[in-house]
């Protein structure tokens, strides 16, 4: 009866929010943007990973195209890939993944 008690209790006290997973990788910055228009600016980064290309939404004057960073790519419980997080030193620069495609091979 203790041995079930004990598991039971080890099951109550995982954290119900474990359903996303972050790797830690090394990302290249292939590309920062920004376009305008008559309404509005839209700015999108490009960055490398592995064999995938993510873009994603938004630009950070510290985040320089052609250099290689850190980078942790946050999955939902599914696997597909929410976010990507840039480290630049101590700071942390997270992009919102709006397409991901594979490098094209020559």
């Amino acid at each position: 009866m203790r041995t079930y008690t004990l598991i039971g209790m080890l099951v109550l006290a995982m954290p119900v929010t474990a359903q996303q997973t972050s790797q830690q990788l090394t990302g290249h910055i292939l590309s920062a943007e920004s376009h305008s228009s008559r309404k509005s600016v839209q700015r999108y980064t490009e960055i490398q990973v592995g064999n995938l290309v993510y873009a994603c939404s938004g630009m950070h004057k510290q985040i320089q195209a052609g250099k290689d960073y850190p980078v942790t790519i946050e999955t939902d419980k599914h696997g597909a890939a929410n976010t990507l997080t840039v480290t630049v030193g101590e700071k942390s620069y997270t992009y919102r993944i709006m397409e991901t495609r594979e490098v094209k091979s020559d």
